[in-house]
């Protein structure tokens, strides 16, 4: 039997792990890899920029909530895509990031060789979790079975995986047969301890709140269950939108960084978090610099380093919320939360940063779209705490994390292919767009109907608005925006620029229907006014 070289057997074994779509761009250093993974199988869209595949990675990832590959080259292709890494890990998504290497015996520091770049891979521990180097057998079993049960049962992100140069082609015994990576960790006495007290804790509260994040989207069922049983209300980060069905009594909606919301919290006598950060981006997203205060906190999260960032808890319980939430199973009690709940939905509403003619917008979109992937731009801000989804998965942005620009466009291709039935949808600024926007190339390549709305203020709007604040000059440089229609032709894509709600809808409805995409200027004067300030302040 012919001996596998160590690239076919990296695609094959991330291919018998359920790795089957991968992003990227080929090159003269890695197209042994490239090949190998085309060959075994996967299937692998070529972009137009790495940053671009890492994005769409990310947005495969938390459409399905399954991996994906980036596969780009070492160096500039590698640094190319360290922001769309970097978000990823910043936002929990599992995210393979495959590069080749120089080999590091034969090509000393500064010889001046193709891509160089020193110590590829201690610079990617810093936005990665964690990195591995491929050189036999051995190693690729430990990589691959180490990614995956870190995606299985600790928080995940990025991981990467280089393949020197000097051992890509090289043959090895076998390729390392799949073990199964199992998503269940036995939970030790003090765990169980922890369940124990966590319980007690629910059984006492007269006034106890769920508090649910990114973490928490594969357990909606589990939250629901607990939000029945305790009568609580039940509080979501961006990242769990859509984690209680809107027919839920005790689904809030709205955000954390509300006043209301914050009240709420702080006014709850036990709050029960599940997979949830405490970032910035989530509570004090208004920059208040003020910290969420709870009286008695009961924290779950399967990242141990984090139940002891950002706020300390009552009772900390290390585990997946899959697995820890049906072991509390606490006392039913009638406590008023589908009140509670109700009342908190209200004052959302009264909230000064509550806007009807978003809300408008919005309310269009959910009917609309299966799937909303916005970038950080002045829509996605509002979106926060008016964007409210049917179900877990269907909405995300890049203003939480990492907050990076760009995000919009290529992730919503991700998305796209990893739910090709679903209606997805693209918001992004007309700043934001400009990073990426020749990803439009790619969705025309494979002819995805869907649309990409283009939030165009002429400006990056938002930046305008916090140095005016600040009395300091505009001084963006930007004057205008691009021509999007001519973009959109010349990317293969169709066009509209709908005057009003209406039309927008059927714009809408038509791109879903098309074998192109459609971008769509959404002229920001013609759907909300302009009389706004700073969403911040």
């Amino acid at each position: 039997m012919k001996q596998p070289a160590l690239a076919d057997a990296l695609a094959l074994s991330l291919l018998e792990h359920g790795v089957t779509q991968a992003f990227g761009i080929p090159g003269i250093h890695n197209l042994k890899l490239f090949t190998s993974f085309v060959q075994q199988g996967i299937d692998v869209v070529t972009t137009r920029h790495e940053q671009g595949a890492a994005f769409m990675c990310d947005g495969y990832a938390r459409a399905s909530g399954r991996p994906a590959a980036c596969l780009v080259i070492d160096g500039p292709g590698f640094l190319n895509a360290s922001t769309g890494i970097a978000q990823a890990s910043g936002d929990s998504s599992p995210l393979i990031v495959v590069t080749p290497a120089q080999d590091r015996a034969s090509s000393p520091v500064a010889s001046g060789r193709l891509h160089e770049l020193e110590d590829q891979l201690q610079l990617s521990r810093h936005i990665c979790r964690p990195s591995f180097e491929i050189t036999d057998a051995d190693s690729l079993a430990s990589a691959v079975e180490g990614a995956f049960s870190i995606f299985n049962t600790m928080r995940p992100g990025a991981i990467h995986m280089q393949v020197p140069m000097s051992a890509v082609s090289n043959s090895i015994a076998a390729a390392p047969q799949p073990r199964p990576v199992s998503d269940v960790t036995p939970m030790d006495g003090d765990t169980m301890q922890s369940i124990a007290r966590a319980r007690e804790l629910l059984d006492a509260a007269e006034r106890p709140l769920l508090l649910v994040g990114g973490g928490a989207v594969d357990a909606a069922e589990d939250i629901h269950r607990l939000a029945s049983t305790l009568d609580a209300p039940c509080i979501n980060t961006t990242n769990a939108k859509g984690i209680l069905p809107k027919s839920s009594p005790y689904r809030v909606g709205g955000s954390p960084s509300l006043k209301c919301i914050r009240d709420a919290i702080s006014q709850a006598d036990v709050v029960l978090a599940v997979g949830t950060e405490f970032g910035e981006t989530d509570y004090d997203m208004l920059f208040l610099q003020e910290s969420v205060v709870i009286q008695r906190l009961i924290r779950i999260d399967a990242d141990p380093d984090q139940l002891l960032r950002n706020i300390s808890a009552d009772v900390a319980i290390c585990g997946r919320a899959t697995q820890v939430l049906p072991a509390i199973q606490p006392t039913a009690r009638n406590r008023d939360g589908a009140q509670s709940a109700s009342a908190l939905r209200d004052s959302i509403r009264q909230e000064p940063h509550f806007r009807a003619d978003y809300g408008d917008f919005f309310q269009l979109m959910v009917e609309a779209t299966d799937v909303l992937v916005s970038d950080s731009a002045q829509p996605s801000y509002f979106a926060v705490w008016m964007y409210e989804p049917e179900k877990p998965r269907s909405y995300f942005h890049s203003a939480s994390g990492f907050g990076t620009l760009g995000f919009g466009i290529p992730a919503a291709i991700g998305a796209k292919l990893a739910r090709p039935e679903s209606r997805v949808s693209c918001l992004v600024g007309d700043g934001g767009a400009q990073f990426t926007i020749s990803e439009l190339a790619v969705a025309s390549d494979l002819g995805l109907g869907m649309p990409f709305l283009v939030w165009d203020n002429s400006a990056y709007k938002e930046i305008d608005k916090a140095l005016a604040a600040e009395n300091i000059l505009k001084h963006t440089g930007y004057r205008r925006s691009p021509d999007f229609r001519m973009l959109a032709k010349g990317f293969g894509c169709a066009h509209a620029a709908p005057r009003n709600h209406e039309e927008l809808a059927s714009v809408i409805a038509e791109a879903h229907e098309r074998s192109v995409p459609t971008v769509v200027a959404v002229a920001e004067s013609r759907f909300v006014s302009n009389d706004q300030e700073n969403w911040y302040l």
